[in-house]
């Protein structure tokens, strides 16, 4: 899971893209994160353009968190992976993403 500049997808694989309506997710947790797509979209020229550095850590921290949510609502038939945006919350993590 990670954010695109302007693809405005969040879930990805190896070799596909995947909308979030194509996964087995309940409707709340759907909506979450398209909504956190949908705002890091906002910031390529959109209205969340001018968010500072601590902006894009708190939505790449909520974009972890989400992973968790998205990862417990799927179960073993799927890993999710948490790529993060910032360097900070890369580092917070180490490398597992995890």
């Amino acid at each position: 899971m990670m954010t695109d500049d302007i693809s405005g997808i969040g879930l990805w694989d190896q070799t596909l893209t995947y909308d979030e309506e194509e996964l087995p997710l309940p409707d709340d947790l759907r909506a979450e994160v398209r909504y956190w797509v949908d705002q890091y979209t906002q910031t390529i020229g959109g209205a969340n353009a001018n968010w500072t550095p601590n902006d894009l850590y708190e939505h790449d921290q909520l974009g972890h968190a989400l992973s968790k949510k998205v990862q417990a609502a799927l179960g073993s038939d799927f890993l999710i992976e948490y790529v993060p945006e910032t360097t900070r919350l890369g580092d917070e993590l180490g490398s597992s993403g995890q």
